[in-house]
């Protein structure tokens, strides 16, 4: 299951320095961290809209590229999109 957080809309150039990793929701939330995610996350502004998990589901950057996470993550965001 992923973790829910807070999530606002935040402009990329408002992100410097606030965290290297932007999340981003399929509705355009966004939040940012210091640290790579552990875990497949979800916006709370989403989820709390009824949003299904495909569409409150963040979608990781770093420093603004696409990376591949590790498989665990993976695995559980599978399983997350799966129920």
């Amino acid at each position: 299951m992923g973790i829910t957080i807070d999530c606002s809309t935040v402009a990329s150039t408002d992100t410097h320095g606030l965290g290297d990793w932007r999340g981003t929701c399929g509705a355009g939330h966004a939040t940012v961290r210091h640290r790579r995610p552990r875990a497949p996350m979800e916006c709370r502004a989403c989820v709390r809209a009824g949003a299904p998990h495909a569409t409150a589901l963040l979608r990781w950057t770093y420093r603004g590229r696409q990376v591949p996470m590790p498989s665990a993550y993976r695995t559980a965001e599978r399983q997350l999109l799966a129920s």
